[in-house]
């Protein structure tokens, strides 16, 4: 059985998140079919401190993206080969598997979708455009009512440390991102910086460092994370909901 990732953010209205790990198309595992595997990595974004109730009669969604009558369902998707790679081939795959799971051995076939995942999750790789044409494509997908961002906010090649503010070249990235937000004007999304982080710590760090990691120190991260409010503050981006985003598991 694939393990859960719990994800938690830090506003006051605090989301819970859910994702499973990739699991293979017909969940033979991991190993070398990983490369031919279909991922979906499915999430719930709930909230702690606030009630939520099926039965609510106003399920209006708040300022924060809350949901009073239930937690949202999303996914991350990728990697299915019976479908073309672009993102919104594989949402759409991942819809179609969630109602049918026979479209694994035949993709053609016709689907009617009655279950419908809320959220797209989209990961950025670090020095990756904040909104490419895919994730454009994404935002614009009236399939889904939320879109959960996660964006590393540096070119590639430099750590948490060079995103404290005393760096101009990094700065000037951060403000295009938050530029990039603006644009979507009254659209809000849920925005993670540098996503789960605990598998990068490489200084200061409470448990042994993953393998591999290298960008710093936990303090570093913050300062990193605060850097990238302010910068978004001072571009006037007032549409997004910050959250975090944990691995949730043992390393």
């Amino acid at each position: 059985m694939p393990k859960t990732r719990k994800h938690l953010s830090h506003k006051k209205h605090r989301a819970a998140t859910v994702r499973q790990h990739r699991v293979h198309p017909v969940h033979l595992g991991f190993g070398a079919l990983l490369s031919i595997a279909a991922i979906a990595g499915f999430l719930l974004v709930g909230v702690f401190g606030e009630t939520r109730d099926s039965k609510a009669a106003d399920c209006t969604v708040s300022a924060t993206l809350v949901n009073p009558c239930r937690p949202w369902v999303g996914s991350t998707s990728g990697g299915y080969p019976q479908v073309a790679s672009d993102i919104n081939s594989q949402f759409n795959y991942a819809q179609k598997r969630l109602n049918n799971p026979n479209v694994l051995n035949n993709a053609s076939l016709a689907v009617t979708l009655n279950k419908k995942l809320d959220m797209a999750h989209v990961y950025h790789s670090q020095g990756t455009n904040m909104f490419s044409n895919s994730v454009k494509n994404v935002l614009n997908n009236s399939d889904f009512a939320q879109v959960f961002v996660n964006w590393k906010p540096m070119p590639a090649g430099y750590q948490w440390k060079d995103a404290d503010g005393s760096n101009a070249t990094v700065n000037n990235y951060i403000k295009t991102g938050a530029q990039s937000v603006k644009t979507l004007g009254n659209r809000k999304i849920f925005l993670t910086v540098w996503h789960e982080p605990e598998n990068d710590v490489s200084v200061g760090n409470c448990a042994s460092n993953a393998s591999g990691a290298s960008m710093g120190s936990p303090a570093e991260y913050v300062k990193m994370w605060q850097n990238v409010r302010n910068i978004f503050n001072q571009e006037g981006v007032s549409n997004v909901v910050w959250t975090m985003n944990y691995m949730g598991f043992s390393k």
